[in-house]
């Protein structure tokens, strides 16, 4: 009697789209390579996720937070963020237990976090391995903001638990896992070539084009701003959810799951830091400009290391509204030279080390 493929709970991240899109990039190589039943538990992005997996079962609901911003602002709301923290943890029991049944249910072989904590407290009263995956953790996020709170020691229990850590690049060392393992770029794959993706929108190869990703809650370029890139010629790429005023903009639609593509068919990439954007940059080799939002901890990873490595540089928020930018459109060729510098772990593909660590523990 053959044995049934074994079954991985996949948890992701209810804060931004940012965890989805790797998870996805993760969970299509898994699936493309090993025979595992994979079932996902997220919250916000269950949709995105969903309709970027067909076949794969995903079942709504809430994992985790994440910050708080204050309105059409790029500074992190320190009482709202600290409410909802206290908040998220006190329902922590009531998850543990809904957690634990569902993984009984699903005869869960595996539990994978990306990067919530407390599916790592499932995996250990329920004797599974359980695998965590990001770049950052959500103690070092809120310890950065509460160094003090009470639920720090939660949190910091549960990634405790984990079996192992799988530390991706623009990282912020995550000691907090005890056993941990340094893996290469994880990002979803270019599916559309940036010349066939340009030709859709009647651009030719010379035109400049630059992806905005402020977030939903970055105020608008201001008006000197939009002029000066009309002047210039240039086409801006944004979010089907972002609000700007920019020429010549192309949106990208509203149900398409591989806006990856849309990095890919840029000059330069003008954005808030955060690994999805980012990593799908780099692999793309896409110039990086990035502006920090004051308070949030996992932006200076992303700003340091991509100025580090002569790819870009770092802006303010204001500086992304009044356009001071737009003047390393001129810079575009020293950051390209670049990139032909970097060594690993950011020209390393890490889908090899993620499905060598998923085979010691389901084989």
């Amino acid at each position: 009697m053959s044995r049934s493929p074994p079954t991985i709970c996949w948890y992701i991240s209810d804060y931004g789209y940012g965890h989805a899109s790797r998870s996805i990039a993760m969970i299509r190589a898994v699936t493309a390579a090993m025979p595992v039943r994979v079932l996902v538990r997220t919250g916000t992005p269950a949709g995105f996720v969903r309709a970027s997996l067909p076949g794969v079962a995903v079942h709504a609901g809430q994992n985790d937070i994440g910050v708080v911003l204050k309105d059409r602002t790029v500074e992190v709301d320190r009482p709202r963020t600290e409410q909802a923290l206290t908040v998220w943890t006190s329902t922590w029991g009531r998850y543990l237990a809904a957690e634990r049944r569902f993984c009984v249910e699903h005869r869960v072989d595996l539990i994978l976090s990306d990067i919530a904590p407390q599916p790592f407290l499932v995996a250990e009263s329920l004797g599974i391995p359980g695998i965590g995956v990001s770049n950052f953790t959500w103690h070092s996020i809120f310890a950065s903001l509460f160094p003090d709170h009470a639920a720090l020691d939660l949190i910091r229990e549960a990634y405790a638990a984990a079996d192992l850590g799988l530390v991706l690049p623009f990282d912020d060392g995550m000691e907090i896992f005890s056993k941990r393992r340094r893996i290469g770029l994880i990002a979803r794959k270019i599916s559309e070539p940036r010349s066939a993706l340009r030709k859709r929108y009647g651009l030719d190869g010379d035109q400049v084009v630059v992806y905005l990703g402020p977030g939903n809650d970055c105020p608008d370029l201001s008006p000197e701003t939009v002029r000066c890139l009309t002047d210039a010629g240039v086409t801006c790429v944004v979010s089907s959810a972002v609000e700007t005023r920019a020429p010549d903009l192309i949106r990208i639609p509203a149900d398409e799951t591989e806006s990856q593509n849309y990095v890919g068919m840029s000059d330069l990439v003008v954005a808030k830091g955060g690994y999805s954007t980012v990593s799908e940059a780099v692999q793309a080799r896409v110039p990086l400009v990035l502006f920090q939002r004051e308070g949030f901890f996992e932006d200076r990873l992303f700003t340091d290391q991509v100025a580090a490595c002569g790819i870009g540089r770092e802006i303010s928020g204001e500086e992304y509204r009044n356009g001071a930018w737009i003047a390393d459109l001129d810079r575009l060729g020293d950051y390209r030279d670049h990139f032909d510098t970097l060594r690993a772990p950011y020209t390393t593909d890490g889908t090899a080390a993620l499905l060598s660590s998923i085979s010691e523990v389901v084989s």
